[in-house]
């Protein structure tokens, strides 16, 4: 049925392709840090949400598009997204150099805070 799918409605299933894609690799990719807690799976759903991993942005509001950018999602999906629906010329690899590196600066970030709050909690 698949395949009779993608003959039929070859853009559909690239669309739909492409989007299984990223959610997958954006819940990978945080699932990874490991998931323990009903708070933490529900917090990690909600980042691949926010960051377009389960449907279209321009299906969003403005609101929710503009919120998007300070997730950590977005960068990877926008990345994953260019480098799946575009010719890797040097100028999408700048780009995808870029939201990959927004994204190892989220991780700096979210270690720092991390290692702060563990280092004020043993000192309690």
């Amino acid at each position: 049925m698949a395949v009779l799918n993608a003959v039929l409605y070859p853009a559909a299933s690239s669309k739909a392709a492409l989007l299984h894609a990223k959610a997958l690799a954006a819940t990978a990719a945080i699932t990874l840090v490991g998931i323990v807690e009903l708070k933490a799976f529900v917090q990690t759903f909600a980042l691949t949400f926010l960051g377009g991993a389960w449907m279209p942005l321009s299906l969003m509001g403005s609101a929710v598009q503009t919120v998007a950018h300070f997730v950590p999602t977005f960068w990877v999906n926008d990345a994953i997204g260019k480098a799946l629906a575009s010719d890797l010329t040097s100028t999408v690899l700048g780009d995808i150099a870029c939201d990959l590196g927004v994204t190892v600066l989220f991780a700096a970030a979210i270690a720092a805070v991390g290692l702060a709050l563990a280092h004020n909690k043993s000192r309690a």
